[in-house]
């Protein structure tokens, strides 16, 4: 059972910014519709952005059915997505270890993130107004980790008219969804904004040794933005806490043969399989070579092997 926790606390301080550009004509392009991004720090339209540039609305978050990183990268030309990292045009992270910095940035209503799976899975982009993905160096933009690009997450703020939502989805496997938000003025000058999000779903693969199902997860987002401003200047700070559980399921890594114990509290990133290890039955519990199922102790760790189409067996670790 896989448990992670989050906290994310953003600030952010606006103050008025006047430019000399010229009034727009107030002829809307006929038949498209305007999309107002802030890629290159300034709002200005799509269409008049001088970046490559994808960008998803909330309402195309909604019509897409966008829920998480993988998602995302059906829509997005050269991307590739993996669970925590992005590349764009071939550019990405090299290594997830201790100075392994992403070559793509991402940034949370302008706060940066160096892990890209934290951000794009934050209640499951439920409640953000905007996402906008630039491919190319934009490095006079956004500084260092931006040389394939930048991601920007943009959520929805505080408001001071009262709105609130609530919607259920239900599914096969005991799968709910729920998703929630309210916001309204607190004070005169405060406005505040809560979003809920709860999702989570029973296993869906069988686990042979009699265990519980795998491949389920339990995920929990709660957020709280506040909003100060007045005729000056405008004062927004953002608090998430998640809780996440999982029991992980996979095929990857098949074929590797443990063949040594390892201690407890020890992590081997070449031979996991997301909590589980391809074990020589021999060595790994002696009794299990001609049985469905054997419990054993390796390496002061609890393995539980079992049989699977007469292949080698399988560990896992409790």
């Amino acid at each position: 059972m896989k448990k992670y926790f989050y906290l994310l606390v953003i600030t952010s301080l606006t103050l008025p910014i006047f430019s000399a550009e010229e009034e727009d004509e107030g002829e809307a392009r006929a038949g498209i519709e305007e999309v107002i991004v802030t890629a290159e720090k300034r709002e200005a339209s799509i269409q008049d952005t001088a970046i490559s540039i994808t960008a998803f609305d909330e309402s195309l978050i909604e019509g897409l059915n966008l829920r998480n990183q993988e998602d995302l990268q059906n829509f997005i030309p050269a991307t590739t997505i993996q669970p925590y990292d992005i590349s764009i045009r071939g550019i990405g992270r090299v290594f997830r270890a201790l100075g392994g910095d992403p070559g793509v940035g991402t940034y949370l209503d302008g706060a940066y993130s160096e892990d890209f799976g934290i951000a794009s899975t934050e209640n499951a982009l439920y409640d953000v107004a905007r996402i906008e993905v630039l491919r190319g160096p934009q490095g006079t933009l956004y500084g260092r980790n931006s040389i394939g690009g930048a991601v920007n997450f943009i959520t929805n703020k505080p408001t001071r008219e009262f709105s609130a939502e609530i919607k259920t989805i239900a599914g096969s496997d005991s799968a709910s969804e729920v998703y929630s938000f309210i916001s309204g003025p607190i004070t005169e000058h405060i406005s505040g904004r809560l979003v809920a999000v709860h999702r989570m779903r029973d296993g869906t693969v069988t686990d042979l040794g009699g265990h519980e199902p795998l491949d389920s997860y339990d995920d929990e987002n709660y957020t709280l933005a506040l909003r100060w401003e007045n005729d000056s200047f405008t004062f927004d700070i953002r608090g998430n806490a998640r809780s996440y559980g999982r029991i992980l399921a996979s095929a990857q890594g098949a074929g590797l043969i443990v063949t040594s114990e390892y201690g407890g509290n020890t992590r081997r990133n070449d031979l996991m399989v997301h909590g589980y290890r391809q074990v020589d039955p021999n060595i790994a519990c002696a009794s299990a070579v001609d049985r469905t199922t054997a419990n054993c102790t390796v390496g002061g760790m609890a393995v539980h092997s079992f049989n699977y189409n007469n292949t080698p067996r399988f560990g896992q670790f409790l």
